[in-house]
């Protein structure tokens, strides 16, 4: 295989080449544009939207509990009943490929979850229940698509542990979370770090002459995993805020408020408190803490060992409102979470905390066109301009979504921002009631996804256009020819671009012609519209046999085509008016020949041909415009294809002056790269389209040329192209022909 490709290689370059040269075409003005590398998995756009992180198909619901830093992975878990989890990850395109990593267990019976996952989102960590016991036990997915699960606790003991993953280091090769790998057999504080997660070392509370089991749980990791925050317990109703430091985390600091000195006091033992947040360096602590209303409040800890203590408060003026800080910028300055909205626990807002003493909040709002509903921010990205979530939705599913943090929040001038109006909910000076631009995932995905269709059909009309203008008329020696054509491509048949060629006979047997043209304007796909600087171009030469050798013919052509498009990215709920412009342009070198003969009778001719096309076809890059919040860039699209075809024709006299025309032609791509679109929202959530189009296309025709006089003739003709099994798609193509 590799031969045959090097010899078609060979071939299409040296008909480039010999091309080129026998038209004088310059080469400098052809220079290809290189592909650039992307790693995210590719989508075929003929694919249905697969992922909404939870859907409407079958009784399967979806629960997302972390999403890494990058904002490119989401995991969480499916399940069908209550006590039947699958581990699960989102991956790709705006989380648009679902993987379900199941159980442990061979049949994927039992309990799985997805809880942390590394800064890249390639390594993940939860639990599930092992292979041959019903126990719960920590777990880390690693390698290609997660398909090594390891079973961070099975050699630990033989007694039947219960442990979890809940925390990831940024590189996720330190682990976090709780086990009963213990003396004790209590659930408290573990990290898993060294080879495989293979070093195991328990940081529970160990309190001399205590009377009550002491349980602890690591929630979160710093960057690099040398900090971890979470909880510490005697009992179900009460946690306190703690964070592990130090050499082997071997210093412990309760953090709200209290010492382990009072860890039996009353007071102590209402208290509940968690660290569920630490900044990249892990000097800044989010999480919560109860207040006298037994409510959750939003708390920062921050300064030396996280003494000072920041209420964030909630969405309401009065202490009655529940929130949590879920997440932290990489500097600790943002915090994310979630708010109650007028303390109504069952509708909770996406919030960020920011300036100084994180004293200003912004209600984010949901997905759903009233504002009613839930959401809450899941991470930041790495530069901390991004904040990662998931909301309701209007189609009664939780959508992922994107927000762009306010350029105040960011400590930079800052624009004038717009009040919502009647549909929000709360009222508070420090309460920035900004217009919802909470960006949906899912709507914003399928938009791209309509750009990316759209420019691979305008790709491939171009290759028709560039065909187009290689056509041609043949004349004697010493006269001049005139071809009118037109050749509509599919999504064009509501307006046809005629194309005028004019040739020269050079000898009897030889012809030169071509034609410059300014392409009309024409019908172009929803998402693109021509701008200008429209241009093309078409030359060939005809060579045909003297009548005694029979009708033999060889005919190499070139042509050039471009134009300047400005491009509209389809507006759905939630999505952004993105548009920008960009220009495509075209080359294309084919060499043709054929012949043919009388067959049965005089009035009855067979023609057979073949040929050879090489095609080249771009669209620039283009980043669109910066007056929307979160603009997508697009990588250029550099699509290339060496292609052979093989007709017949058979033409019957019917009448003087009128021929009856039918034919076949299977074109079949030799070689190509692939056609892909690759696009990015500030360097995350890159999407990646791929089109997948049969490389096999066969062409049935049926027309009729009638001949007006001595030196014109017209034609008419039907022609259908399949490309795919039972779809044919149909359409006219007209020609006038003249000599003078």
């Amino acid at each position: 295989m590799k031969f045959f490709n090097s010899i078609i290689d060979v071939c299409c370059k040296c008909i480039h080449y010999i091309l080129c040269v026998l038209f004088f075409f310059s080469a400098n003005n052809l220079a290809f544009a290189t592909t650039t590398a992307i790693s995210p998995k590719q989508e075929s756009v003929k694919d249905p939207l697969k992922t909404q992180l939870s859907s409407h198909i079958g009784p399967e619901s979806h629960v997302v509990s972390t999403i890494s830093s990058n904002g490119e992975v989401a995991g969480g878990y499916s399940s069908i009943q209550e006590y039947q989890r699958q581990a699960s990850i989102w991956s790709g395109p705006f989380w648009s490929y679902p993987t379900k990593l199941g159980t442990l267990k061979p049949d994927n019976t039992g309990m799985a979850s997805i809880l942390a996952l590394s800064a890249d989102g390639k390594i993940a960590g939860g639990y599930s229940t092992p292979l041959n016991k019903d126990s719960l036990h920590a777990v880390i997915w690693s390698g290609d698509n997660w398909k090594t699960a390891t079973d961070i606790d099975i050699n630990r003991s033989n007694r039947a542990i219960v442990s979890e993953v809940s925390a990831l280091s940024a590189d996720g090769k330190i682990a976090g979370g709780h086990s009963s790998a213990n003396d004790k057999d209590w659930l408290t504080g573990a990290i898993w770090s060294g080879d495989h997660w293979q070093t195991y070392t328990d940081i529970g509370m160990d309190i001399e002459h205590a009377k009550y089991p002491i349980y602890s749980g690591v929630s979160v990791l710093s960057g690099d995993g040398k900090v971890a925050g979470g909880y510490m317990s005697r009992n179900r109703h009460a946690s306190h805020a703690i964070i592990w430091s130090g050499d082997k985390w071997e210093k412990k600091t309760i953090v709200d408020g209290s010492s382990s000195d009072s860890l039996f006091d009353k007071t102590f033992n209402n208290s509940v408190s968690e660290v569920l947040a630490l900044s990249f360096d892990g000097k800044v602590a989010g999480g919560f803490n109860i207040n006298d209303k037994k409510n959750p409040q939003a708390t920062v800890w921050v300064g030396e060992n996280w003494a000072n203590k920041v209420n964030l408060g909630a969405l309401t003026s009065d202490p009655s409102g529940e929130s949590k800080v879920l997440s932290l910028s990489p500097d600790g300055s943002i915090a994310g979470g979630y708010s109650s909205v007028n303390g109504n626990s069952a509708v909770s807002h996406a919030i960020i905390w920011f300036d100084k003493n994180w004293k200003n909040k912004t209600d984010l709002g949901t997905l759903k066109n009233d504002l009613s509903g839930s959401s809450e921010i899941l991470s930041f990205s790495p530069d901390g301009k991004i904040a990662f979530g998931e909301s309701d939705s209007d189609d009664k599913v939780k959508h992922p979504f994107l927000f762009r943090v306010p350029r105040e929040a960011l400590n930079t001038p800052s624009l004038p921002l717009k009040t919502v109006g009647s549909k929000r909910l709360i009222k508070d000076e420090n309460v920035h009631t900004t217009k919802p631009f909470l960006v949906d995932a899912v709507n914003t995905r399928s938009a791209i996804n309509q750009v990316a269709t759209d420019a691979f059909t305008l790709i491939k009309s171009q290759e028709h256009t560039l065909t187009n203008l290689q056509q041609g008329c043949v004349a004697n020696g010493g006269h001049l020819c005139w071809l009118i054509y037109t050749k509509p491509a599919a999504f064009m048949s509501k307006n046809v671009m005629p194309v005028v060629n004019v040739g020269y006979g050079v000898t009897e047997v030889f012809s030169l012609g071509g034609v410059v043209t300014q392409p009309l304007s024409r019908y172009f796909p929803d998402s693109y519209k021509m701008n200008g600087n429209n241009f093309g171009f078409g030359l060939y030469a005809d060579w045909h046999a003297p009548k005694r050798l029979g009708q033999i013919y060889f005919r190499p052509a070139i042509s050039f085509s471009q134009y300047e498009v400005d491009i509209k990215r389809l507006i759905l709920p939630h999505t952004e008016n993105g548009r920008g412009n960009s220009k495509i342009n075209g080359f294309s070198s084919s060499l043709e020949w054929g012949g043919g003969h009388p067959i049965i009778s005089p009035t009855v001719l067979f023609f057979w041909h073949t040929g050879l096309r090489y095609n080249h076809v771009a669209r620039n890059a283009y980043k669109e415009d910066d007056t929307i919040t979160l603009p997508v860039a697009y990588n250029p699209i550099n699509y290339n294809n060496a292609r052979g075809d093989l007709g017949a024709d058979i033409r019957v006299s019917i009448v003087q002056h009128l021929i009856w025309v039918s034919g076949i032609k299977v074109e079949h791509i030799l070689k190509e790269n692939n056609l892909i679109s690759n696009s990015s929202i500030d360097k995350t959530s890159r999407l990646s389209i791929h089109d997948i189009s049969p490389k096999t296309s066969t062409t049935l025709k049926n027309g009729l040329v009638y001949t007006l006089s001595n030196n014109i003739s017209v034609s008419i003709f039907e022609s259908g192209i399949s490309s795919i099994p039972g779809n044919k798609n149909w359409k006219f193509s007209c020609s006038l022909n003249g000599t003078f």
